[in-house]
């Protein structure tokens, strides 16, 4: 059976993580389990194929065509077109809604529905992009790390990578071991690190960054417990152990 997540963040859970990621407010699952005393549900994410448990009551079973997704860090909902108005939810970056009219426009303001009213700049088309993905990286600066997270009330390295891309119309899988292995294609040879630029995806064992230039990296991290810009040689001398595993560039990309 088909759902829509309800709430803003939802936490989902598989058998061996007790937040293996997060689903956002608009995302479609399939729910493979609807007994109706069951709390929680082994559902299906539609947009990167990740399972595990969520709450039966953050989900709707039905399913929306949503045409717009929220591009800033967190775009509040009113119940009227002001500002001055308490906002009454909070949607994540990433979030999908539908806004029936885009041109209907009130103090700067669109209705989407089943929400309220949002602020037009805070979200963009489906059909629309932000293709520098670091750029988009960036508005995540300084947030908390959280395993399993992907928002901007923490998030981990995949997430980054992934939302960010999500942004540029690229879809990727969730976790850094898959992506080490599917996005764009590889550039190390034998072992051998070439020269880096900006959009590259450096890997390392359960870790990914993304270069901001040939030398500095952005990523979720355990070190600096955020967000953080670093120099990737120095992140490598710093953190015991650590090896560089793979290399990867989308090909015919500029940023």
């Amino acid at each position: 059976m088909k759902a829509t997540i309800i709430d803003p963040i939802v936490d989902m859970h598989d058998d061996n993580q007790p937040l293996s990621t997060q689903l956002l407010y608009g995302e479609e699952v399939t729910v493979h389990d609807t007994d109706s005393d069951l709390n929680y549900v082994w559902v299906t994410a539609a947009y990167d194929g990740y399972q595990g448990f969520v709450q039966k009551k953050s989900l709707a079973f039905e399913t929306y065509d949503a045409n717009h997704m929220v591009i800033s860090q967190g775009a509040f909902v009113h119940s009227n077109p002001s500002v001055k108005t308490r906002p009454h939810f909070e949607l994540p970056f990433g979030a999908s809604i539908v806004v029936k009219d885009p041109d209907a426009v009130d103090n700067g303001f669109v209705y989407a529905d089943n929400l309220g009213w949002v602020f037009k700049k805070n979200i963009m088309r489906l059909n629309d992009t932000l293709p520098d993905y670091i750029q988009t990286a960036k508005r995540f600066l300084n947030t908390n790390y959280l395993y399993g997270g992907k928002s901007q009330r923490g998030i981990d390295c995949s997430a980054l990578v992934q939302m960010s891309l999500k942004a540029a119309g690229i879809s990727v899988v969730r976790d850094s071991g898959p992506q080490s292995k599917s996005i764009g294609e590889s550039i190390m040879i034998e072992g051998t690190i070439p020269s880096l630029q900006k959009g590259d995806f450096v890997f390392f064992p359960g870790h990914v960054g993304m270069m901001v230039n040939a030398d500095d990296m952005i990523h979720a991290n355990a070190t600096s417990m955020c967000v953080s810009v670093d120099n990737l040689n120095d992140f490598v001398a710093k953190v015991k152990n650590l090896k560089i595993t793979n290399v990867r560039r989308i090909p015919n990309l500029t940023l």
